[in-house]
């Protein structure tokens, strides 16, 4: 494992805590016109992130941003804050400028490897046709990247299935790529 460029595989250093488990802060990269698709697979993700006996796992959406602040400075702070991009695709987050511009970079090169530091979880929200430009996504697996497993083409039953493996890949990739600091420090988030 130590002969591995870190570029393309990157380890995340946790070093804060919260209930004496490794935080793991999240940056949901998902395009406007999904929202209701993307707050669908959120209510089911979220209680099999929850009940992670290992990992304190918090998402950061750009609704957490309040009126009257400015946007753009807080996605780009949450970006940096960010150790994991979960990355829900759909053809209106392949084509949003915004994403391309400024939230993919964070996660991604140009060249397609990971940003130093940071890992990416991306799942395919809705369907992408299969000759879609995937904006450098395209070297990674993409959950669900195959004909009919995209979240909205399951039925309700399979939808919580199908986060319930989202949040097994996820919890595999943190075993595999986290780095718990031995003297993490504790926090109120």
């Amino acid at each position: 494992m130590a002969n591995r460029p870190t570029t393309l595989e990157p380890f995340i250093s946790l070093e804060a805590s919260v209930e004496g488990k490794p935080l793991v802060r999240f940056f949901v990269s998902y395009a406007r016109v999904d929202m209701d698709a993307k707050d669908s697979f959120l209510h089911e993700l979220q209680p099999h992130l929850q009940a992670s006996g290992r990992y304190q796992l918090q998402l950061w959406q750009d609704q957490d941003i309040l009126t009257g602040e400015q946007w753009h400075k807080h996605i780009i702070q949450e970006l940096k804050r960010a150790h994991v991009g979960l990355l829900l695709i759909s053809p209106g987050f392949l084509t949003n400028k915004y994403i391309a511009e400024y939230e993919l970079p964070g996660f991604i090169t140009a060249k397609g490897d990971n940003v130093l530091g940071k890992r990416l979880l991306p799942v395919q929200l809705k369907p992408i046709p299969a000759s879609a430009d995937l904006k450098g996504l395209d070297a990674y697996q993409i959950y669900g990247r195959t004909r009919g497993q995209s979240f909205v083409e399951q039925d309700l039953h399979m939808r919580s299935v199908w986060a319930a493996r989202v949040a097994e890949q996820l919890e595999a990739m943190l075993n595999r790529y986290a780095h718990v600091a031995t003297n993490s420090s504790p926090t109120n988030e």
